[in-house]
């Protein structure tokens, strides 16, 4: 999967990859000096080893108008089979990235915003920084997420974020590549596009097809209401693999950004991977708090919002079990864990 982007989409900063780090690319940007001067053309490939990022500054303040800031996507070789992306531009200012068997599924409706009110469907989520919505189509259940911000905190650091980040739409056209090429599902992406406005403030949108896979969330409260309690072996064995699944993601180098029951899908071999807007990967002392915080965020939702502290110790032992983790490590990991989630003895 080889993409050419027309000018509009601005200029690339190349970035060199220096090795791997947990089964993923470490990367070290290039002086300015060693850009070349390509600008009428951009392409991504994979064959010299080079990764595009986008060059966001505010040197670059006539690009905002123009429509999005493209990331390239790693590991092409190995993702060509899984989809092609085509440039999407319409007359309501949004440009991005559309699945190639899905181009012109607006044309009709004359635009992206007007195709989306014309398809029934429900509000599942309404936040000030983010709307999800799930739309039923002519060619299936379509879930539409919409961001308008970084956070839901309106302080002027999460606006500054939010004002000079990437588009978090296409990260999530970008890491799903990512994970499918180390052997992980996610949901199959439709679009990925963002739009500024006058003043240059961003919003984007992400389509996707909806999974019909039940969740570890559905699955656990289905148990429980059929009367299976938090020693039962089909609880049991249901966290287990949610938890050696969650090694298997951590030694390939990444981490959920919101690693609730209710966001991934584990079976016996497999993971499901929903609402990757914000995951990502990494090393060194910060991969290793965000492996942690994504233990914490399971236990604390296990333990308090199914209402089974049961649950969350078996988790959190066959996620020491599954990693190897030594018997110090392990009473130290395991007590810090419960401390800060005040999972008690």
């Amino acid at each position: 999967m080889t993409a050419a982007l027309p000018p509009r989409f601005g200029a690339r900063l190349p970035m060199a990859v220096h090795g791997r780090t947990g089964g993923r690319p470490r990367r070290v940007a290039r002086p300015l000096s060693a850009v070349p001067k390509a600008y009428g053309r951009a392409t991504v490939s994979s064959d010299d080893g080079v990764r595009g990022a986008t060059l966001f500054s505010p040197l670059y303040l006539p690009m905002w108008r123009r429509g999005l800031q493209y990331s390239s996507f790693p590991n092409l070789k190995q993702c060509t089979a899984v989809a092609t992306y085509l440039p999407y531009r319409d007359n309501e200012g949004w440009r991005g990235l559309v699945r190639e068997d899905w181009a012109g599924f607006a044309d009709g409706a004359g635009g992206l915003t007007r195709w989306l009110a014309l398809q029934p469907g429900r509000r599942v989520v309404s936040h000030a920084s983010r709307t999800v919505d799930r739309l039923e189509t002519a060619r299936g259940v379509v879930f539409v997420k919409h961001f308008l911000s970084a956070s839901d905190r309106g302080t002027l650091w999460n606006r500054l974020k939010w004002l000079f980040r990437p588009s978090r739409a296409i990260h999530l056209v970008r890491i799903g590549e990512e994970l499918e090429a180390a052997g992980f599902a996610v949901p199959e992406n439709i679009l990925a596009v963002r739009r500024r406005s006058s003043l240059g403030w961003p919003e984007d949108f992400h389509l996707s097809l909806e999974c019909s896979v039940p969740t570890v969330r559905l699955r656990l409260r289905d148990l429980k209401l059929s009367g299976h309690g938090p020693d039962s072996p089909e609880v049991l064995t249901l966290l287990q693999r949610s938890a050696a699944n969650l090694v298997r993601l951590h030694r390939r180098g990444f981490v959920h950004g919101d690693c609730l029951p209710c966001n991934f899908c584990a079976g016996p071999d497999s993971l499901l991977l929903l609402d990757n807007d914000r995951t990502t990967g990494g090393h060194g002392p910060d991969f290793c708090r965000a492996k942690r915080r994504n233990l914490e965020q399971c236990a604390r939702y296990l333990a308090f919002s199914l209402g089974t502290p049961e649950c969350a110790r078996h988790f959190l032992a066959c996620y020491a079990d599954a990693d190897g983790w030594t018997p110090p490590q392990r009473a130290a990991r395991l007590a810090l864990i419960g401390r800060r989630i005040n999972l008690g003895e």
